[in-house]
């Protein structure tokens, strides 16, 4: 595990902003992100000189995400994210809730 805590550290310190975290890591299978490939569609929401919020669309995954982006020491950061399911023809889609990390 405490190979595990390094190289999740690692990560958390190049790619999230630099603020308290309530939750330490999380271990899924499939990753949580799996959903994201290459061919899912974005949409940039509110754009300010130093936010920005996403909306990544996938398909087969069945789950939408929002990524909170701030720029922070010379560098585009994710801040926070939310989540929301959906059927796989979208006629049922749920209410976004925040996820953490």
């Amino acid at each position: 595990m405490e190979r595990y805590r390094r190289e999740a550290n690692g990560i958390y310190a190049r790619y999230l902003s630099r603020r308290r975290r309530t939750c330490y890591y999380g271990l899924a299978t499939p990753p949580q992100f799996a959903a994201i490939t290459n061919g899912c569609s974005c949409e940039t929401l509110e754009e300010t000189p130093r936010r920005v919020l996403v909306t990544v669309y996938t398909g087969e995954g069945r789950v939408d995400f929002q990524f909170r982006l701030v720029f922070q020491e010379e560098n585009w950061r994710i801040d926070s994210y939310r989540q929301r399911y959906h059927s796989k023809d979208r006629e049922k889609i749920q209410r976004w809730s925040y996820g953490s990390f």
